[in-house]
């Protein structure tokens, strides 16, 4: 509660009124693939059942490649948290030194 006696947004909410948003979003974002039976995993191919699952990946590598790539909405996907956990990347390989995704192509 702040000096003046009033509750914040967060402290209400119980997290931070900003993580509280991109969750909402989150939850609409799930309720709206839903609504249109988009909420399949692009690695696996399976029903993504819950907005906690749900991932938003880039199909092919963009990072210091191409700014375009990470904006373009055809190399957007929709997966599972655990199916994106960085363990595949489409379009990259992860270099045995550094441990960070080069580009294949």
């Amino acid at each position: 509660m702040s000096k003046n006696g009033y509750i914040s947004k967060g402290d209400f909410l119980g997290v931070s009124y900003g993580t509280a948003q991109n969750k909402l979003k989150k939850l609409i974002m799930f309720d709206l693939l839903k609504q249109q039976g988009n909420n399949i995993c692009y690695r696996c191919g399976k029903e993504i059942e819950t907005a906690d699952e749900l991932s938003i990946e880039h199909k092919k590598a963009w990072f210091n490649i191409s700014i375009e790539l990470f904006w373009n909405l055809d190399n957007v996907a929709f997966s599972h948290f655990t199916c994106n956990s960085g363990n595949h990347v489409i379009g990259a390989e992860r270099d045995k030194k550094t441990g960070r995704f080069r580009s294949s192509a």
